[in-house]
């Protein structure tokens, strides 16, 4: 039926899709806030790369983005990152809620 197809959506995370240039925009523009969060979570040093490679979406009051973004070459290295994105009319810009690191290539993007 269509309620419980709808009810399954919402709330629910949508499916894994390569990053867009709108998603990008958003993560590059909270890159030193991934970065301190990462420092405080146990990272030494900088990142080597910041490449954004796929993300999923939670549709809430909002959106939460999860993206997995690749940060270092030698070892590759990944993140995952949890963002929010309010709704236009609340007039506040996109935050960082979140970020497992260091995460193993194969992991899956979930909720965290």
């Amino acid at each position: 039926s269509t309620q419980s197809t709808w009810a399954c959506q919402v709330g629910g995370l949508q499916g894994e899709l390569r990053v867009n240039n709108d998603v990008a925009k958003i993560v590059n523009n909270l890159k030193a806030q991934i970065k301190q969060k990462a420092q405080s979570k146990g990272l030494n040093g900088d990142f080597a790369v910041f490449f954004p490679l796929t993300y999923k979406t939670q549709v809430v009051a909002g959106t939460n983005y999860f993206v997995k973004i690749q940060f270092n070459n030698a070892p590759v290295q990944y993140l995952h990152a949890k963002i929010f994105v309010p709704l236009p009319y609340v007039q506040t810009g996109p935050r960082l809620v979140d970020i497992k690191i260091p995460v193993e290539g194969n992991v899956p993007l979930n909720y965290f």
